[in-house]
């Protein structure tokens, strides 16, 4: 089984954990932004720009919640096949939010700070910054890399029907996205499925971490969505 097929499958065993979000093609706002014909290119911008705070507070946040693993093996895991990536840290590789800004210039359209997201992006981020146990940690990195074959989808789509879709065998961010994002899955939520079986208490702290992160996907990509057909209908 590859990294997708088992991304998939494990996909479909944590959808049971959290039943407000939905995988492919039933998605809710991947089944909106299909719908439509095309999306102006400022639209495609402002979105891009809302999502520049999760770009940008990523790696952080994946090196403070790794850092909670007492095994070496798990934060080898986390640091080598998410982190590093996330972050360009190998040698001729950019950070991801680098690439992110590129793409927007690429749209025709300038990095910009979004308040709004930047506030939310803030808050959660500090929320993080407590003592937090193992269990609680993979929960939290599994919820964080759960929604993100949607993500993936949902940047195509915006590319796509704004005019640009050259750039989905170009641009190196969005195939990074494509690429990658399997192997994110697997990782982290096999670490959580390990703290699960460790014991009642262990399980309650990873579910109780994942919901958490995963209302906040839930709420975070509602007001993107909702924001999105607001700019489409007035332009």
């Amino acid at each position: 089984m590859n990294d997708d097929e088992r991304a998939h499958e494990l996909l479909e065993m944590f959808s049971t954990y959290y039943r407000g979000w939905l995988h492919g093609p039933t998605n809710e706002h991947l089944t909106w932004i299909q719908s439509i014909g095309c999306l102006t290119v400022e639209n495609a911008v402002a979105f891009f720009n809302r999502w520049r705070p999760l770009s940008r507070h990523q790696p952080q946040i994946l090196l403070l919640l790794a850092s909670a693993f007492p095994d070496q093996a798990d934060r080898k895991r986390v640091m080598l096949g998410n982190y590093f990536e996330e972050d360009g840290m190998e040698e001729g590789y950019d950070p991801h939010y680098t690439l992110l800004d590129e793409l927007i210039t690429k749209l025709g359209g300038t990095p910009a700070i979004v308040n709004r997201s930047e506030e939310i992006m803030n808050e959660f981020h500090q929320g993080l910054w407590r003592p937090t146990s193992p269990a609680r940690a993979a929960g939290l990195l599994a919820g964080i890399e759960n929604p993100a074959l949607e993500i993936s989808v949902f940047f195509h789509e915006v590319v796509r029907r704004s005019g640009f879709p050259e750039l989905l065998d170009t641009d190196h961010y969005l195939r990074i996205h494509v690429k990658v994002e399997g192997g994110h899955i697997v990782d982290t939520h096999e670490i959580a499925l390990r703290y699960m079986a460790q014991g009642a208490q262990q399980r309650e702290e990873v579910l109780t971490a994942f919901k958490e992160v995963m209302q906040f996907w839930t709420a975070f990509w509602s007001a993107a969505f909702t924001d999105l057909k607001q700019m489409q209908q007035a332009a």
